[in-house]
């Protein structure tokens, strides 16, 4: 399910709280120490506890001093093949592509893509969905993720043999077992920064 986080302002002498809500429930104010385990609750009661995917939005506003206003949707990953023993519906991609469509579609929207790169990303169905309403990449990132365990296979380049042309964060977090090829990839950060550009 879409979770739209809303961080906002407090209010000068207030506390820091969040309020959740969705429809069909009451909002409810909550401690900031209280946001992931309320979050986890309501979606198992609006989406079944099982994994399945459902249209419907859970709104988190989040007040905090010092925080600009800014508002991140989170959309489940794209999946093809429904888990049936985990209570997935059979449209379930149809489902997905469609609340991806939905959030993507407006021209002020950031296109976040955050991908593995234990894998050829080049061909993540995200990123297609993302050239196709964002061809010129103007509005589109990519977060890659496990830097530090991607195969040698994909040689110096994160994004496989394809070639993307966008801004990109490179995600690791090396281990005191892994320091040279922690020490590698912070090398090779700075080319990456190049490769994406």
């Amino acid at each position: 399910m879409p979770l739209v986080l809303m961080l906002r302002a407090a209010k000068p002498g207030e506390e820091e709280y969040a309020v959740i809500k969705a429809d069909g429930r009451d909002d409810k104010r909550l401690a900031l120490n209280a946001i992931a385990t309320t979050v986890r609750e309501w979606t198992d009661v609006l989406a079944g506890d099982g994994k399945d995917v459902v249209n419907k939005e859970l709104e988190l506003t989040v007040y905090r001093h010092d925080q600009d206003d800014l508002t991140l949707i989170d959309l489940p990953g794209l999946t093809r093949v429904p888990l049936k023993a985990k209570g997935q519906h059979d449209d379930i991609e149809n489902t997905i592509t469609k609340m991806y469509m939905h959030y993507m579609k407006p021209e002020e929207a950031v296109l976040l893509n955050v991908a593995t790169c234990m894998v050829d990303f080049t061909n993540s169905t995200s990123l297609k969905l993302s050239q196709e309403l964002d061809p010129k990449g103007t509005r589109t990132l990519l977060c890659a993720t496990k830097v530090d365990q991607r195969s040698r296979s994909l040689g110096e380049n994160p994004q496989g043999r394809g070639r993307l042309s966008l801004p990109c964060v490179l995600c690791a977090q090396p281990q005191p077992a892994r320091k040279r090829r922690a020490d590698a990839i912070a090398r090779g950060s700075q080319q990456g920064a190049c490769v994406f550009r």
